[in-house]
């Protein structure tokens, strides 16, 4: 059964409630997810969100492709050998972001669609925790999108991946919702369901490349996600009356 608190009301507040995010557990899952060469959990934690931090604070100041590992290393505090027991090289460290957000984030917005929720109400949960999650990690989600473009050709796969992920997500859930009768389009090929998906990750995307501008207009993230959830229902023809499976 769903919580009383979730999805309904869903919002920025309830989410934090939900996920109970932090930055240790946030690098604990960082460091869980892969090896490394330090055994002691405590400090390897520390040190990647150091490593982590300084690499999305130099990649605004001069460019993640114009970045050094010896500024990395000033930056952070730590010598080059201490670098070399958490990433060999720049290429490493962009893998070791964009395969851990993608996981990371697939695995925190799955924990949160339950069994018995309709379409409508899935569409919904994907969209604000999409919305959210950027918003508890803007920076990794700015560095994700902004620095694929200068990745090596090799690591361009992951980054890619991670850009179809939450499509494939919204892609499911209008199959679903078409399926159940929940969803009306005129044109209901795969073609169509998946650029519908490309179009609706653009507006997410929107939020979190342009926050200033929304800042400058006030507009909050939950204001943004329910006018995203509401143009998204509208076009797929949503009907309330309906019992949605």
């Amino acid at each position: 059964m769903m919580s009383e608190q979730w999805p309904e009301p869903i919002s920025f507040k309830t989410f934090k409630a939900k996920v109970k995010h932090s930055n240790d557990k946030l690098y604990l899952a960082l460091f869980n997810q892969h090896s490394f060469e330090i055994a002691n959990e405590r400090i390897a934690v520390k040190n990647l969100q150091r490593i982590c931090e300084a690499t999305f604070v130099l990649a605004n100041e001069v460019g993640f492709q114009a970045m050094t590992l010896r500024q990395l290393s000033k930056q952070t505090g730590m010598s080059m050998g201490g670098l070399y027991a958490y990433i060999k090289s720049k290429d490493d460290l962009a893998r070791l972001i964009y395969s851990f957000l993608d996981q990371y984030c697939e695995n925190m917005i799955r924990q949160l669609i339950e069994d018995d929720m309709s379409a409508n109400q899935m569409m919904n949960v994907l969209i604000k925790s999409h919305l959210y999650m950027s918003e508890l990690l803007q920076p990794w989600f700015y560095f994700a999108y902004m620095e694929t473009k200068n990745l090596a050709k090799e690591y361009k796969g992951t980054a890619i991946l991670s850009e179809l992920t939450m499509e494939k997500m919204l892609y499911e859930s209008i199959t679903q919702g078409l399926k159940a009768g929940c969803f009306t389009m005129n044109n209901e090929s795969k073609e169509k369901r998946l650029l519908t998906a490309s179009m609706i990750k653009a507006l997410l995307q929107d939020w979190y490349l342009k926050r200033w501008k929304y800042s400058k207009r006030k507009i909050s993230v939950d204001q943004y996600a329910q006018q995203v959830v509401e143009i998204t229902l509208e076009y797929l023809q949503f009907d309330k009356s309906k019992d949605c499976p």
